[in-house]
This record gives C-alpha cells, sequence and structure tokens, in this order.
C-alpha cells in the first residue's frame, strides 16, 4: 500500500491507457503478478512505436478525397447512363468538415 499523504499513482499498462492506482484495489500479490507482465506490455508499446515511426506523417485528407470519390462516383454513373445526385452519398462525419454545396442541407 501506499504510504499516508501519498497521492494515488496511475498505473500505466500500455499505449494511452491508465489504470486507477493499483494498491488500492488489488492485494498485494495480485500486482506482483500484474508488474510480472510489465515487459510484455513494455515490448509491444515498443513495437507499436516503431511501426508508426515506418510510417510517414499523412497528407491524407478524408473530406478531400470523399469530395473527389463523389465526382468519380457520379461521372462513373453517367458513364452509364443514370443521372446521380451525389447528395445520396453519405460521408459519415464529413458533412461538418466539407463545404456545404447546394441542395445539402447539414
Amino acid at each position: 500500500m501506499a504510504p499516508p499523504g501519498d497521492s494515488p499513482k496511475p498505473f500505466h499498462l500500455f499505449g494511452n491507457l491508465f489504470l486507477d492506482d493499483l494498491e488500492t484495489y488489488l492485494e498485494e500479490h495480485r500486482l506482483a503478478e500484474l508488474k510480472t507482465l510489465q515487459p510484455h506490455f513494455d515490448r509491444l508499446a515498443a513495437q507499436q512505436q516503431a511501426r508508426t515511426k515506418l510510417s510517414p506523417p499523412s497528407s491524407w485528407d478524408y473530406g478531400r478525397e470523399f469530395l473527389a470519390m463523389a465526382k468519380e462516383e457520379v461521372a462513373e454513373w453517367e458513364r452509364h447512363g443514370v443521372a446521380r445526385d451525389p447528395t445520396f452519398l453519405v460521408p459519415g462525419q464529413v458533412y461538418s468538415t466539407r463545404p456545404k454545396t447546394a441542395g445539402c442541407s447539414s
């Protein structure tokens, strides 16, 4: 247990996952068991970080790419003789980030 007066210290499991002060909730033998797993969690975190470093920062923009895809979609339908309004395409949460177009209520 933490000495009186010490503030609780969160336990870093991995990534962005922190648990409340485990000494408050776990018996000593359970806490010791969990701490034996920490090197495995650290290794997973290192592998994740290595993969992240290999990936260059992306300039990919969902809103821009959706608009480009919508134009391609409409053009493809037109090639098949079908007039299709791009407002039928549903981009998920993009409505709040893309410019409003005529006929689009968002």
